[in-house]
This record gives structure tokens, sequence and C-alpha cells, in this order.
């Protein structure tokens, strides 16, 4: 079924104001997890200057969307496509503020993602050199695509448009890059799993659940971006249902990792304090049973541990019995705190 471009930016904004409420009403839950997670430096407000102009962007989103919507629908022109030739004006002041603030969450919500693979990899360079190309491309694309609006003209049909076809090229490489990212992510958490398991009590994964998050919150915006791709090369105009729809979205996705995260914190911490007496929020807590050196599956000596059973953080015996080489080989070289916070601050 092919929606004509008036349909499909009416429904779209409607389901721009749904989510926008739910956006709303995660904000300063989120806000509020990120200042209690302690989070301090050139981080903090790296991730608060990031959520205050998603949100604002997103807000000036909206708020456009619903003024294009009066004015298309509520014009006294008498031409029944009237809403159709309206929309058809892709160089108009409205349309393009609304195509900037939609540029401006996607290449935030992309910046981050490659922020967090950073982090997740010990704030390792070398491998992001890959995201940061395709993140520029990104950029690049969008940009492209704004400065192309200004020479579309009105009777062009909008989803045929050469300047529409450069939107399909913005959504592949920003795919490209969350696809490269998450794997990225979930590979480490799942290497480090692999080698953290046998120390975990059964029901302290505390990875495995961070994985399953990661992957959830990557495998819904994928599809958007999927149907955005799928739509615009079918020439559908029930493309715009989910182009009005994406800044919202991006900004409950990210908040639902937020939030999911920190629920699996908390009970974590929960099981932890009692275990262990220890109240200083460990990573893990760890059973020793045996007085053996435990090892890694290419030998590397992780622990001696006495026979009648200690209790330990994880992040500590990365940091005091791993050497230098073995943590560099591991790739579990984090400052204090940051495998705690593998999926739920950046």
């Amino acid at each position: 079924m092919t929606l004509r471009v008036a349909t499909g930016q009416l429904l779209g904004t409607l389901l721009e104001l749904l989510a926008y409420g739910a956006y709303s009403v995660l904000l300063p839950q989120g806000v509020i997890i990120l200042k209690r997670k302690g989070i301090k430096g050139s981080v903090s407000i790296y991730l608060l200057c990031t959520l205050l102009l998603s949100f604002v962007a997103t807000t000036v989103h909206a708020v456009v969307d619903i003024v294009r919507l009066m004015q298309a629908f509520g014009s006294s022109s008498t031409d029944p496509n009237y809403p159709d030739l309206y929309f058809a004006d892709l160089n108009s002041p409205l349309d393009l503020t609304k195509n900037s603030c939609y540029i401006i969450v996607t290449i935030l919500a992309d910046a981050l993602i490659v922020f967090r693979t950073f982090i997740i990899w010990g704030r390792s360079y070398r491998i992001i050199v890959l995201p940061i190309l395709l993140l520029l491309a990104d950029m690049g694309t969008a940009f492209w695509f704004n400065w192309s609006l200004t020479a579309n003209k009105i009777e062009d049909q909008v989803v045929h448009s050469p300047t529409w076809q450069i939107t399909k090229y913005f959504c592949a490489v920003t795919l490209a890059l969350n696809f490269l990212c998450t794997f990225l992510i979930a590979w480490k958490i799942w290497r480090t799993q692999r080698i953290t398991n046998t120390y975990l009590t059964p029901g302290n994964h505390q990875l495995g659940g961070a994985l399953i998050i990661i992957l959830e919150s990557a495998a819904i915006y994928s599809a958007l971006l999927f149907a955005v791709l799928g739509l615009a090369l079918a020439g559908n105009g029930a493309v715009f249902v989910i182009l009005n729809l994406m800044p919202p979205v991006i900004g409950v996705i990210f908040f639902y990792v937020i939030l999911r995260s920190s629920k699996g914190s908390s009970q974590f911490f929960s099981t932890t304090q009692q275990n262990t007496g220890n109240a200083s929020g460990g990573f893990s807590h760890i059973s020793a049973r045996r007085k053996t050196s435990r090892f890694t599956g290419n030998g590397d000596s992780i622990a001696v541990v006495p026979e009648d059973g200690v209790h330990i953080h994880l992040e500590q015996v990365v940091q005091s019995d791993f050497d230098a080489e073995s943590q560099k080989q591991h790739g579990l070289q984090y400052e204090h705190g940051d495998l705690d916070r593998v999926a739920s601050d950046v």
C-alpha cells in the first residue's frame, strides 16, 4: 500500500507526538540515574550536553511538524491536493529547520555510540578509526542533503526527486556505523564474559545482561533504518511516518538502555551486599573454592585464592592480578568504574 506524502506526514507527526511524550517522561529519570552513578569530568559534560542538545532539537522538530501540519491541512485553499503541494516544498524555512533538527539528533546519537565503543574498548583510538570515518561520512551526507534542499523544485515528486535520493545514502551510512559499533561492543562484552565466566557465581552474570540490552536497543534502531531505506527505495510516502518518528525514538532508545541497565545494576548490587556484607559496590563478587591457580584459555594466570574462599571484585582482579601485557591482550584495561558502566553510562 502506497501512502500519499501528506498522509505519511500526518500519521508520522501523530506518532511522533506520542513518542515525544514518552521521551519527555524518561528524560528526567535518565538524568537522575546518570547523576547517581557519579559520572564526573569530561564524560559528564559530554553526556549532559548531548542530552540537552538532543532534547532541544527533538522538541523543535516536533513543534515544526505541528506548525507544518496546521498550515497544510488548515489552509483555506480549495485545491484538494494542496497538502501534497505544501509538503513538496522541501526548501521552505520550516522544512529546512525540521531536517536540520533530525540531522542534529542523528549525528549526536551516532557520535555517542562511537564514544561508547571507545570507552568499552579501554579508550583505544585504534579501534575507532573506521567508526570515526563512517561518522564523518555520515555528517558529510547529512549536510549534503540539507544543502541540496535549497535547489529542490516544488513541482518535483518528493520521494522521487534527486534531492531525496541523498537520504538513502545518509541512512545507509548511519546503518553501517551502528552495525559496526554494535558488533564491536557486543563482541567485547561477550569476550570479557567468556574470560570471567568461571569466576562469577550464578545470577551475577552482569555482562550477559549488558549484552542483551545493547543488542535489543540496536535492533530497534536498525529496524527503523531498514524501514526508511526500504520505503525510500519503493518511493512510498510512508517513509515520512518513520522519519517523523525517528528523533524522539532515538531519545527513548537511549534512556531505555539506561533504565534497563540501572534496574539490573540495582538488583545486582543488592545481591552482592547481602552475600559479602560489603557496600563498596564493585562489579561482582567471586566465590573461590579451590586452592589453585586459575587460568584463562591461553594459560595466563588470573589469581591464586585460598581454599576457604574469598569475595573479591572483578575489577580489582583485572587491575592487580593481570600484568600489563595480559591486560592489553584481553582488552580489560578499564578505568575505575568503566566496567561497571559498560551498558548504561554511554
